[in-house]
């Protein structure tokens, strides 16, 4: 099964072919600064004219976030086009659940997103002979309750950090190399193939982002048609 992962949900984005048999995989990284809808579709022609177009992919797998809500929807947008348009199976995954996959084995590994606004993204995975086993659902968490969140001697990856790492230091806890701070493309399609072979395909119509809360500018809208704005 050759994999089309796409994942777009950070601000380093990448789209990446893994082939059949756990194969290495050939990925394209994005320049940092949330560029995905213009490096996105050029990226994957380039990776399809490596393996001979669409016709040699199996699946589409593409992370559903939590993250960027502009980035996500670029890169859910276009995986949903491009697998019906080349009528191939899709497959969401969490994007949170390729980070920790990506990360050294044996420990417990927090992922920590960004979600402004004083609220993380927060994700806590247990070790497992399967790799990583996420704890429940991505839970939104305000920024006072995100070090009781958190175990003590974990290994910390995510955007998050960029700002708050000091506010989740201690008990043990060690801040993973920035190069684990994304969810690579590659295991975002490893996953999706798992998750195609366990359960099959999602729905190419309701697959969805993960939105764990409104956009700013919702909430405002939100807000202002609470008190009687418009």
């Amino acid at each position: 099964m050759t994999v089309l992962g796409i994942e777009t949900s950070g601000t380093v984005g990448s789209a990446a072919v893994v082939p059949p048999s756990g194969g290495p995989a050939r990925e394209i990284v994005f320049e940092k600064g949330l560029i995905h809808g213009v490096a996105l579709a050029p990226a994957v022609q380039r990776l399809l004219a490596e393996i001979g177009g669409p016709r040699a992919l199996s699946l589409v797998a593409v992370g559903l976030g939590p993250g960027s809500y502009t980035g996500v929807r670029v890169g859910v947008a276009f995986a949903k086009s491009f697998a019906f348009a080349a009528g191939l199976p899709v497959v969401g995954v969490c994007s949170h659940d390729a980070m920790a996959a990506a990360a050294p084995p044996g420990r417990t590994v927090v992922c920590v997103g960004d979600a402004r606004r004083d609220h993380l993204y927060v994700s806590v995975f247990r070790p497992s002979d399967r790799g990583p086993v996420r704890e429940g659902p991505v839970s939104l968490v305000p920024l006072t309750e995100a070090p009781d969140r958190v175990p003590a001697e974990a290994l910390l990856l995510g955007d998050g950090l960029e700002r708050f790492a000091g506010l989740l230091s201690g008990k043990g806890r060690v801040v993973g190399d920035r190069g684990l701070w994304r969810a690579p493309a590659p295991e975002i399609a490893r996953l999706g193939a798992r998750l195609f072979r366990e359960r099959g395909p999602d729905d190419v119509h309701d697959l969805a982002p993960l939105y764990l809360r409104a956009s700013e500018a919702e909430e405002r809208w939100e807000g202002g048609a609470g008190e009687g704005g418009a």
